[in-house]
């Protein structure tokens, strides 16, 4: 609420710079790994144990693995979100589309690579579409 109302980014903002400009002499095009980049958050000012996290996926797999790696994760949930609608049209199901939004703001705004549940949903989606398609085949 109040990163909407007062533009209180919880110091996230923060954060990104940091993270993004502890990047900026390193391999752009396949990023850092995950080890430096749990060093460089361990090593934060105002980290705790548990070092400090962007909460966002998308700066954290471009850190992890550069432009490479976040153009093959974007691609992954445009697949997800084309095989969404996929399913809506042909089976009438608005359990996917549902699911890939769960994704996508978890994505945006915490964690998913150390969750199960953002993982099982996008199986379903995937399996979804695997029995649909064998469903029409048949």
């Amino acid at each position: 609420f109040l990163t909407f109302t007062e533009g209180d980014f919880s110091a996230r903002d923060f954060v990104w710079s940091h993270m993004l400009s502890a990047f900026a002499d390193e391999n752009i095009l396949f990023g850092i790994g995950q080890n430096k980049y749990f060093n460089i958050a361990y090593n934060f000012s105002f980290a705790s144990d548990d070092g400090i996290s962007p909460h966002n996926v998308f700066i954290e797999t471009f850190l992890y693995t550069g432009i490479v790696g976040l153009i093959a994760y974007i691609i992954f949930i445009y697949n997800n979100i084309k095989l969404s609608f996929s399913i809506l049209k042909s089976r009438n199901n608005l359990i996917p589309l549902f699911f890939v939004t769960v994704i996508i703001g978890l994505s945006l705004s915490s964690q998913i690579f150390e969750q199960k549940l953002p993982w099982i949903l996008m199986s379903y989606i995937i399996t979804s579409n695997i029995v649909s398609s064998n469903a029409v085949k048949n």
